[in-house]
């Protein structure tokens, strides 16, 4: 079976997913002497402890793909700096649609309804977020439903991540479904635009990927 884009980012970010942010980076940062070995020991580690099935052939698997994000982020993005945050910044700034949608979610999360209490208020921020961000969720008053049965303002205002697990598991009817997940502020956004510019630099390194990835997160505070 061909390798998809989803399962090519999926795998490439395995150990930023299945053991810590802090390995994940150590392992794109690691010299190029050590990057194997740290690499492969750390996954190898986390596939014995899960499954003892082919765990030779799955961390080759998941090496050739994080070989793959690390050479992407050592080659095409850019050392940050203080200049190339304001040039971005500046280039937000000219992004009209974008700028004001940003301000518009502003004034309805933190003037407009800055509480969960009402069900009329999470229907009117899920709803909203589901438009700006695409986040397809096709039935929102479940969500918005089950938000407010969550009853997480105070768990938000702790900083409580277990709470982005609570808020994707949406029961409706009889079913269990796990849903686009609405997250803090402080968890990146991940949407189509930046999807489209993985695929294109996933294209660059592999031409058995498909054309899309069904790849659909994004984030934003309650």
């Amino acid at each position: 079976m061909p390798t998809t884009i989803q399962t090519s980012c999926q795998d490439g970010f395995f150990l930023y997913s299945k053991v810590s942010s802090e390995v994940f980076w150590k392992a794109i940062e690691c010299e190029d002497g050590e990057f194997e070995t740290y690499a492969r020991r750390e996954i190898s580690e986390v596939l014995v402890k899960s499954s003892k099935d082919n765990v030779l052939a799955r961390t080759s698997g998941y090496m050739s793909h994080l070989r793959k994000v690390r050479e992407f982020f050592r080659t095409f993005v850019p050392t940050p700096s203080i200049e190339l945050v304001e040039y971005y910044l500046n280039n937000w700034e000219k992004l009209e649609n974008y700028r004001l949608q940003e301000d518009a979610l502003n004034r309805l999360f933190y003037e407009l309804c800055p509480n969960n209490i009402n069900i009329s208020d999470v229907l009117l921020k899920v709803a909203t977020l589901n438009d700006f961000y695409s986040t397809n969720i096709f039935s929102v008053y479940p969500v918005a439903k089950h938000i407010l049965e969550l009853n997480i303002d105070n768990r938000l205002e702790n900083g409580d991540e277990a709470l982005i697990d609570d808020i994707k598991a949406v029961v409706i009817g009889d079913k269990e479904k796990t849903s686009t997940p609405l997250q803090q502020s402080t968890v990146a956004i991940i949407n189509r635009l930046i999807i489209r510019f993985m695929i294109a630099m996933l294209r660059k390194y592999s031409c058995i990927i498909r054309k899309r990835m069904d790849f659909h997160y994004s984030h934003c505070q309650i």
